[in-house]
């Protein structure tokens, strides 16, 4: 929490009680003031609430206003991986506990949300006690912000939500996603080589969209990771220049390819060895590996 100058009168710390935040992830159990969602993805919503006690009317006095000034609530979000902004509606402050409410859409999130809850004029006073007294609509009274950390250090890729049958061939229609590996550049970013197409024309990939909690999405979200895993191990070893041994950038395309082949806890000469000789069985000591993983 922090007072702010912006060259009017403000709040402090002492005249604002704020609640920890809370962020539900669709329909789970609530998190209070969470720094990392674990085991987030695009699929799901982020449910967001923080609430403020205000003596409203010392507020008023304090900040030079007469009784006819409104103020209000709202909660400030901006996403740094994908530059996108906004904000929930404005609560106005009625005295006692006001609660302000917002929900995000997790196919617009990326790497880390910044919310920051703010006390704001709504309506100035026509008649202020004091020529200090905030005057514009919005000023900012009071803040409070928050981090919350939605992906490790490396990089997701990117996930587009797509009819196949319209943007790939017709006999596409039953699929459920594809993986899509935009050249061999193992230094190249990892967001701009990998793409990840799923099919909406599928019932299975809605349930996974729509209720991701629910036992069926779980499988399907657990199936698709073993997948992709399996073809990122079979691009890593069809490719002769990477090696496990190569210390990639974080966030590239050989860092991500590095993930699943290490869980084998074997060196690329090996791996490539048992892949020519026996490529199911590899697949089937990754379903082992990517099982325990859950």
């Amino acid at each position: 929490m922090k007072s702010v100058s912006r060259g009017y009168l403000t709040l402090s710390d002492r005249d604002v009680r704020c609640d920890p935040w809370s962020v539900t992830m669709s329909g789970a159990s609530p998190l209070a003031d969470p720094v990392q969602i674990e085991d987030w993805s695009y699929f799901q919503t982020m449910e967001i609430s923080v609430s403020v006690e205000v003596d409203v009317d010392k507020a008023r006095v304090d900040l030079g206003l007469g009784p006819d000034a409104r103020l209000g609530l709202v909660i400030i979000w901006t996403c740094t991986g994908t530059s996108l902004r906004g904000s929930s509606t404005i609560s106005l402050l009625e005295g006692g506990q006001t609660t302000a409410r917002l929900v995000l859409d997790g196919g617009n999130l990326r790497r880390d949300v910044r919310l920051e809850c703010q006390v704001v004029l709504v309506q100035p006073s026509l008649a202020p006690t004091s020529q200090f007294a905030p005057d514009a609509p919005g000023a900012i009274l009071w803040a409070a912000a928050r981090v919350v950390k939605l992906e490790g250090d490396g990089a997701r890729m990117p996930i587009l939500a797509v009819s196949f049958s319209r943007y790939l061939t017709s006999a596409s229609a039953g699929s459920m996603w594809w993986l899509r590996i935009e050249g061999d550049d193992l230094d190249a970013p990892a967001d701009s080589a990998l793409w990840l197409w799923i099919n909406e024309e599928s019932p299975i990939v809605m349930e996974m969209l729509n209720k991701p909690s629910s036992d069926k999405a779980k499988l399907t979200s657990h199936f698709m990771r073993l997948d992709l895993y399996r073809q990122l191990v079979d691009f890593g070893l069809k490719h002769d220049s990477f090696d496990l041994n190569t210390e990639y950038e974080e966030g590239s395309l050989g860092a991500v390819v590095a993930g699943p082949l290490r869980l084998f806890n074997a060196d690329t000469a090996t791996l490539r060895a048992r892949y020519r000789d026996d490529p199911q069985r590899l697949e089937a000591e990754l379903q082992a590996r990517v099982g325990g993983l859950q």
